[in-house]
């Protein structure tokens, strides 16, 4: 059975697939790698996979029985309905999905958190590249108080930023418009990176990149580091395709686990942060400003 790979009173869910062809089910594991891994054990929720004429799922009791007529479709649903039912207990009791990137230095995690392409992924990456961070995920983070569990998954980097980074994968995945290579978390280990699945957040960085402007290092009042962890509440992937019928998670839950979380209560914690661009004195900089 599938099981993530942390050691958490709320990791309690396991996920057994059931008739899957063997090749198929490597590419899933690698997917799902490294912070789900397959363990011995009773689980306790099954995908079944089934050949057909048409792309639709089931679910009855504990059992998802997925129905094929592509690979594609299989894979996809193998992966996201495992991660579901295994990150769900989190979410019932009170973590809240992050839209960001993490790293980790020594027993430190760092959560990097901005709008969308505002170069999240490639501030982390550089951070492990330049300055020996781990790598804990590239677009979601599960949040609780100061707790962060790395939600590891399919991350996208821009070309420039594997350029910068001296990185060539082995077979990249293009965007279909050419500027992002799409990379799975076992691919980053495979590049040189360390990987890690969590810890205690010691400072969360709202940081962008602007190419012709200013460089900028702020403290955030409390008002505008509650505001700006709450505009990062990936709230759309909550109860989307929920496979399971799992117990939704309202918005306004998300933001009350906001509104109460501990780290708002250290407004150091947070720092606002702008740079020129993708380079080791710019990363040097910022730890700098992180630290």
């Amino acid at each position: 059975m599938y099981k993530i790979n942390v050691d958490h009173p709320y990791n309690v869910n396991g996920v057994g697939i059931i008739n899957v062809d063997p090749e198929l089910k490597k590419k899933v594991d690698y997917q799902l790698k490294p912070m789900i891994e397959e363990v011995e054990g009773i689980p306790t929720h099954y995908v079944y996979a089934i050949k057909g004429d048409e792309n639709k799922y089931e679910l009855s009791h504990d059992t998802l029985f997925v129905t094929y007529k592509d690979n594609i479709y299989l894979m996809m649903m193998l992966r996201k309905s495992v991660r579901d039912i295994l990150f769900d207990p989190f979410l019932q009791h009170g973590y809240t999905k992050m839209h960001s990137s993490s790293v980790k230095k020594d027993d430190d995690v760092y959560i990097i958190l901005g709008n969308e392409r505002a170069g999240k992924t490639s501030t982390a990456l550089g951070l492990c590249k330049f300055q020996g961070y781990s790598f804990i995920g590239g677009d979601l983070s599960l949040v609780k108080d100061n707790d962060l569990i790395g939600w590891q998954t399919c991350i996208s980097a821009r070309n420039k930023t594997f350029d910068i980074l001296g990185l060539k994968a082995d077979e990249q995945i293009y965007s279909d418009d050419k500027e992002y290579i799409w990379l799975w978390p076992k691919d980053y280990e495979k590049l040189g990176y360390s990987l890690s699945t969590g810890g205690k957040i010691k400072r969360c960085v709202f940081h962008k990149y602007d190419f012709a402007g200013k460089t900028i290092e702020r403290e955030l009042t409390p008002e505008e580091f509650r505001d700006k962890l709450i505009q990062n509440i990936h709230y759309e992937e909550i109860n989307k395709a929920n496979y399971w019928n799992t117990e939704p998670i309202s918005i306004e839950q998300c933001r009350r686990n906001i509104e109460n979380s501990s780290l708002l209560n250290d407004p150091t914690s947070a720092v606002d942060v702008v740079s020129t661009g993708l380079s080791e004195e710019n990363i040097k900089r910022l730890v700098k400003v992180m630290r």
